[in-house]
């Protein structure tokens, strides 16, 4: 998310906090862009749901290692929404992805294909359960 993007959420005032990190297999360190430029890590069971829209779409955004992270700070039992164009379903669907299926840490719900999303073709909506983490 861009800074411009960051200013106009926070003109709104519907949020309770903006961040603003990269995504990886790391533990998330952010800058709370709220309260000033503090840095802080996101803690473990913090959400109940996680939404992705528009966030895999290209090899600059984001692949299957934000996963891990996003597993840690959603609850156990908590879901994971991805939107995603269905030529970057390689970014999602990589190995680690395939690792976290089969160590039972996140379930597929639904995947489910729309034809029209947006300009952009076929996509998919996937829901994900986080199992364990």
């Amino acid at each position: 998310m861009s800074q411009r993007s960051l200013d106009k959420a926070r003109e709104k005032g519907v949020y309770k906090k903006l961040i603003r990190a990269e995504l990886g297999p790391e533990p998330l360190e952010g800058i709370e862009q709220i309260s000033g430029t503090e840095r802080y890590t996101i803690p473990k069971d913090t959400y109940d749901v996680i939404v992705s829209a528009g966030c895999f779409c290209g090899e600059s955004h984001l692949n299957d290692g934000c996963l891990c992270e996003w597993i840690r700070i959603v609850k156990p039992g908590g879901l994971i929404c991805i939107i995603i164009i269905e030529k970057y379903l390689y970014l999602l669907e990589g190995d680690i992805f395939k690792r976290l299926l089969e160590d039972k840490k996140i379930e597929v719900i639904t995947k489910v294909p729309e034809e029209d999303y947006a300009v952009y073709g076929r996509g998919f909506t996937y829901v994900l359960k986080v199992m364990s983490n």
